[in-house]
């Protein structure tokens, strides 16, 4: 009869007994253990691995600034109950609510965090691009970076004309110049002569409210799905000038570096 033999670990084989013993494994019972299983949580934090080079200031931007985003989401949605895209309203409104306690609080805190997202969108493509992470195989990363910073700009400056004082009024003269420039002006009714009517001028804050929250929102949203997909299937990219030590470490460690950048 042949000798049954147990598998060790060190011989390159998981014993059944050891991987149930892992601490790493052990899965808890309950509501946290179906969130886990159903979200992919595991697989997405603490089991996704990345280089351990990159636990530092540089590699934290990309998720500062997903953070921030969140943020902005947040505080540009609840605005949305109190606003009315109506030319003849919306200044006052606007005003109306930053002299009351809770909305100031949220409509400056979306106001001001817009240009910190602008100023971390800066750095984290300054980034990549120094580092040669956009190179070879990222290159659709990186245009998809390209895609979401064309799009977080073409929410701050749709948001801009919401208050439709002299600094949103302007927001759909600029337009106009942009598509002046590539020969549409005409077609989409942003023409010089159109802008100086008060009837047609006022069409276009409510064109610009629906991009704001609609269309350049989902277009955010898609891109970011999108871009951490490509990150999680193509892998994080060191510094060119680095080599790859092999050591790995959860996304969580990874992730706890991001709290001196919110401090």
């Amino acid at each position: 009869m042949a000798k049954v033999v147990e598998p060790q670990p060190g011989d390159g084989v998981v014993c059944t007994a050891t991987a149930q013993l892992d601490p790493a494994r052990v899965r808890h019972d309950g509501f946290l253990q179906a969130v886990e299983d159903q979200f992919a949580v595991r697989q997405l934090i603490t089991e996704y691995l990345i280089p351990a080079e990159t636990n530092d200031l540089w590699y934290t931007l990309g998720g500062v600034l997903a953070i921030a985003l969140v943020l902005e989401v947040l505080t540009g949605f609840l605005p949305t109950f109190a606003y009315n895209p109506d030319p003849g309203q919306a200044y006052d409104i606007t005003r109306s609510l930053m002299k009351t306690p809770i909305w100031s609080v949220i409509l400056n805190f979306h106001f001001w965090n817009s240009f910190v997202i602008i100023g971390l969108v800066m750095l984290h493509m300054l980034r990549v691009f120094v580092t040669g992470a956009y190179r070879g195989v990222k290159t659709g990363l990186w245009l998809t970076g390209v895609g979401l910073a064309g799009a977080t700009f073409l929410l701050s400056l749709t948001g801009e004309s919401l208050h439709w004082d002299e600094v949103g009024f302007a927001v759909p003269w600029h337009v106009s110049e942009f598509f002046q420039a590539i020969g549409l002006a005409g077609a989409v009714s942003y023409t010089f002569t159109g802008l100086q009517a008060i009837p047609t001028v006022t069409q276009k804050l409510g064109q610009i409210y629906a991009v704001h929250i609609s269309m350049a929102a989902i277009l955010l949203v898609l891109l970011v799905v999108l871009h951490y997909y490509l990150i999680k299937v193509k892998g994080t990219s060191l510094p060119y000038w680095l080599k790859e030590s092999g050591r790995k470490t959860p996304f969580s460690t990874h992730m706890k570096e991001w709290g001196p950048m919110l401090a």
